[in-house]
């Protein structure tokens, strides 16, 4: 079992070293091609596969508390806001964020709604074709309202 994850991952190297120099005058970075891809590491990949690090991170994972879970994702997801986007941006990431994600997404599953955090997300994170913004203009009325109701029910 040993010898196969020692050749899997020199596979995987010598695979990615031919992808890397064939995509790189068609995207700047590995993120862009991932991205124009859709490629995702850890959906369809069985464990043995990912490397033992993640192997112990997965399988551990469940023994941890929920309140554990939490901290521990929470942790997680400030690195890369930290390091790809602005450590400023950490500040918008309270303790209890990852928590209230779960359970709103569990309450609109549990009553059949469509998943609007992340059309939410979506809206505020993609920029229109023209690069003049979010499809959601934060200085505009539609956001101005729907803040106005957002703060009211959270009150």
């Amino acid at each position: 079992m040993f010898t196969y994850v020692i050749f899997f991952f020199n596979a995987a190297q010598a695979c990615r070293t031919k992808v890397l120099k064939k995509f790189r005058h068609e995207f700047k970075t590995i993120e862009d091609a991932e991205t124009f891809y859709g490629i995702t590491y850890f959906d369809d990949v069985p464990s043995q596969m990912v490397g033992d690090k993640t192997i112990y991170v997965t399988v551990n994972f469940g023994r941890l508390s929920k309140e554990q879970r939490m901290q521990l994702l929470t942790c997680l997801l400030c690195v890369p806001i930290e390091m790809d986007y602005s450590k400023e941006l950490s500040y918008f990431v309270p303790c209890d964020l990852l928590l209230l994600l779960f359970s709103g997404m569990k309450h609109f599953r549990e009553k059949e709604k469509d998943n609007v955090i992340y059309d939410l997300c979506k809206c505020l994170g993609e920029m229109w074709a023209h690069g003049l913004g979010a499809r959601l203009n934060v200085d505009e009325m539609p956001f101005g309202l729907a803040c106005i109701q957002l703060q009211i029910f959270c009150k």
